[in-house]
């Protein structure tokens, strides 16, 4: 009777491995376009968009290879009697597999985190160079899971009955205690900090922000009442993170800082990464934590948690796509991916000569300058034109290419106009003391020369 069972629960796993073959096709093709929809409408990137590109990669890779991997050896082996998984297929699909489980864990609550810290912190945010901590927090999070999913492979797991001496079982429970226990304890940690960090950032959102604006609109009638004038306390706006943007003499962006998002923005991510960290505890991460517990107490591994386990980690990679579609900020047409995708394959052609009026035209000016502070020869077909995409403000183009102006007006920021492109060029203390060490260098050049 138990074996009845067992095989028609082994029928019913081979029986789902078209529909994960299908799935697993629809999400790949569904999370790549979100990746190119993303890049296409955020020219720039920033660290949250990164995150999301990173998670909807993960998912490819999760639907491409452990996903198709088990889906094609169950067709395999319906097709085939005498087929069935070998040890290195079997330890490809386990490392693969909780690899990108965890990494998937890990990346959804780096997410909630970056959104928690922008909406809480928004100053700290972005002066501490988040674009470069996201990138590290990626690479350690994918070192991380690696790692811990290799070590099956190479010899931590239950040597009684290893998990690929029968078919390939890979709930954790027969793979080895120890392995099942720091995977758990890693994806509830995962867990919580996701959804500790949402809590905060609708915290701050929902509650804090407005009650701050109420406080800040009643200390300012009661300040005018008071007779404080324009430039009293009681009259101060509420803060906002206002736009910097550094460049260099060419035009050239070198540093950027943010301002605030718009009220319509903020809203609109924060609601993109409470669905996403909570799409990700409903259908992934608490059923597997679930499985995983009950499977370590009770020491075994039936088809059903497989089934659980497979569907569960399927469903996320086809939802996430359309969670990030429903968000306008990153929702893009047919006609802009198919611009973005010719934009990147075109990435690597040659530079067009030009003379310098072509700027019309979306390039920029790119001139020399000789040991004197002016540009190189006047013949306009000796000016360098790059592409418009690897500069922000074309505007520059104009200001830039007038042959008698002298570099120490281009580095001081003397007679030009301004170059954000519609942000303010603000000055804090640190450029300040920039510009005046340029000035000392320039006026001990010139003296050296004289």
């Amino acid at each position: 009777m138990a074996r009845a069972g067992a095989g028609a629960e082994e029928a019913s796993l081979r029986s789902n491995a078209l529909s994960w073959l299908a799935c697993g096709l629809l999400a790949l093709l569904a999370n790549a376009w979100i990746i190119l929809s993303i890049s296409a409408k955020q020219q720039k990137h920033k660290p949250l968009e990164l995150l999301l590109c990173f998670l909807a990669g993960t998912h490819i890779l999760m639907a491409a290879v452990p996903l198709t991997t088990f889906a094609v050896v169950q067709l395999r082996r319906q097709a085939s009697s005498d087929y069935d998984w070998n040890e290195s297929i079997c330890k490809v699909f386990v490392s693969t597999y909780y690899t990108l489980a965890l990494a998937t864990c890990f990346t959804v609550a780096s997410l909630s985190y970056h959104r928690m810290w922008m909406v809480r912190w928004p100053v700290n945010y972005r002066l501490s160079n988040a674009k470069k901590q996201a990138l590290h927090a990626v690479m350690g999070i994918w070192m991380v899971s690696f790692i811990l999913s290799t070590l099956p492979s190479i010899g931590w797991h239950n040597n009684g009955e290893r998990y690929y001496a029968r078919g390939c079982q890979f709930i954790v429970s027969k793979i080895g205690l120890g392995f099942g226990v720091c995977f758990s304890l890693l994806l509830l940690g995962g867990i919580v900090m996701g959804l500790v960090c949402v809590a905060i950032t609708f915290y701050q959102t929902l509650w804090a922000r407005p009650r701050r604006a109420r406080q800040a609109r009643r200390a300012g009638v009661v300040g005018g009442a008071k007779g404080s004038g324009p430039g009293g306390l009681g009259t101060r706006p509420a803060f906002e993170v206002p736009a910097i943007v550094v460049e260099d003499a060419q035009g050239k962006r070198r540093s950027s800082l943010d301002g605030s998002e718009s009220a319509k923005t903020s809203l609109q991510v924060t609601n993109l990464v409470s669905a996403i960290v909570f799409l990700y505890d409903s259908l992934t991460g608490v059923p597997i934590l679930v499985v995983s517990f009950f499977s370590l107490k009770s020491d075994s591994a039936p088809p059903w948690m497989v089934l659980a386990v497979l569907w569960c980690s399927m469903a996320q990679t086809l939802l996430l796509p359309s969670f990030i579609w429903s968000c306008e900020r990153y929702r893009a047409d047919v006609r802009t991916v198919w611009e973005q995708c010719v934009a990147i394959m075109s990435e690597e052609d040659g530079e067009d000569d030009g003379g310098c009026d072509d700027y019309a035209d979306g390039r920029v000016c790119k001139v020399r300058f000789d040991a004197n502070g002016a540009t190189g020869p006047g013949d306009p077909t000796q000016v360098k034109l790059l592409p418009g995409r690897h500069m922000l403000f074309p505007s520059l183009c104009p200001a830039v290419c007038p042959t008698t102006r002298p570099i120490s007006s281009l580095l001081l920021g003397h007679q030009g106009p301004s170059c954000t492109s519609g942000h303010p060029l603000m000055t804090s203390g640190s450029s300040q003391r920039t510009a005046r060490l340029w000035e000392a260098l320039l006026r001990t050049w010139d003296t050296d020369k004289g």
